[in-house]
Parts: structure tokens; C-alpha cells; sequence
């Protein structure tokens, strides 16, 4: 079972709140013996700026809870596996996008 909620915050005009989550969870089975869950969890918090809010500035931190364990589990006819490998864990990031969506019509 898999569950991705998400919700966005725009407060003040010009800032903006986001935050996901997934939520994995597989019980055992004949082929597993053990559950296994997780939460990856994400925030950020960003600004627009220019004139039209062409420029955002974001801060964001990405799996808050520290929980990224790379896993994964496969049950198909007589094929099982279950696989355990290393991710990148929590980490802070300092991010900029242009919009180039949102230039200036030319009026003649």
C-alpha cells in the first residue's frame, strides 16, 4: 500500500509553503517474513520575486524523518526478491528556478 499525500501554502503573496509525504507499507507474506514501512517526508519553503514572479528562491529539506532506506521487494509466480541498497538520506538544499512561462507581451 502506498499513500503520497501533498499540500501547498501561499501566504503573504509572494511565499509559499510546500509539503509531501510517501508512505509505503508491505506486510509479510509466505515469501517475507517481516513488515515493512516507511515515510519520506519533504518541505519547502519558497519566495517569488521580479515583477511578473518569474524568480523563486527556495529552501527545502528532503526525507525529514531520515527514513530513505533504499528496499524493495518483488513476489511474482516462483520469482522472489528482496533487495536492501544505500540512498542518499536526509539533506538541506538552497534552490532557484526561472519561470520563462511568464514574459512580457509586446503590444503594437
Amino acid at each position: 500500500m502506498e499513500i503520497k499525500p501533498s499540500l501547498a501554502i501561499y501566504f503573504l503573496k509572494k511565499f509559499e509553503i510546500h509539503t509531501d509525504a510517501n508512505y509505503l507499507w508491505q506486510q509479510k507474506s509466505q515469501a517475507f517474513s517481516d513488515d515493512f514501512s516507511r515515510v519520506i517526508w519533504n518541505a519547502w519553503l519558497g519566495r517569488t520575486f521580479l515583477r511578473q514572479d518569474q524568480l523563486t528562491i527556495k529552501v527545502s529539506c528532503n526525507d525529514i524523518l531520515n527514513q530513505n532506506n533504499g528496499y524493495s521487494r518483488t513476489a511474482n509466480n516462483n520469482f522472489f526478491s528482496e533487495n536492501r541498497y544505500t540512498t542518499i538520506r536526509r539533506f538541506f538544499m538552497l534552490g532557484a528556478t526561472w519561470n520563462f512561462t511568464r514574459f512580457r507581451t509586446i503590444k503594437e
